[in-house]
């Protein structure tokens, strides 16, 4: 099953899309399968439920471009993030994918907001933050950054 993960997200994520839009089936696919089946109910935005995909690797990328709504990258530096969306633009060829970061907002206020806009020039459309991982470290930099780094933002 390793060696066919990827496969299986894929065709996962389209089974998925299939039990959101209301269809009663069939689904055929090589590792899911169904002759008659309901799924309800089936969210409001129905097949174009957003779905949130993340990684680096190639596939994921092309993953996200093809099948997801949201490309979400995890510990890369701004730089990084534009090459690897521009990959998912790319691979998108025109198909609308909102790109994010997620990232570690821990420091000064102005390096945070510097980050932040690094970011933004990047072509993240959202940030994604992680301010410690500790409540003790969490909240006072949730605070710190709504409170001097936001405004920066506005």
């Amino acid at each position: 099953m390793w060696k066919t993960r990827g496969k299986r997200l894929d065709e996962a994520i389209r089974l998925f899309r299939h039990l959101w839009s209301g269809a009663p089936g069939p689904f055929d696919g090589q590792f899911y399968r169904y002759e008659e089946g309901y799924f309800g109910p089936p969210p409001p935005q129905g097949e174009r439920l957003p779905i949130l995909i993340g990684g680096g690797s190639e596939a994921a990328l092309k993953r996200a471009a093809t099948l997801g709504d949201v490309w979400q990258s995890t510990g890369l530096q701004p730089d990084e993030f534009a090459i690897k969306a521009e990959k998912v633009r790319s691979y998108a060829n025109g198909r609308r994918v909102e790109l994010g970061a997620r990232t570690s907002l821990v420091g000064e206020p102005a390096d945070v907001l510097a980050k932040v806009k690094a970011f933004q020039k990047a072509g993240a459309e959202h940030v994604c933050a992680y301010f410690g991982s500790t409540v003790e470290e969490f909240v006072p930099g949730m605070r710190t950054f709504a409170r001097e780094v936001m405004p920066g933002l506005r």
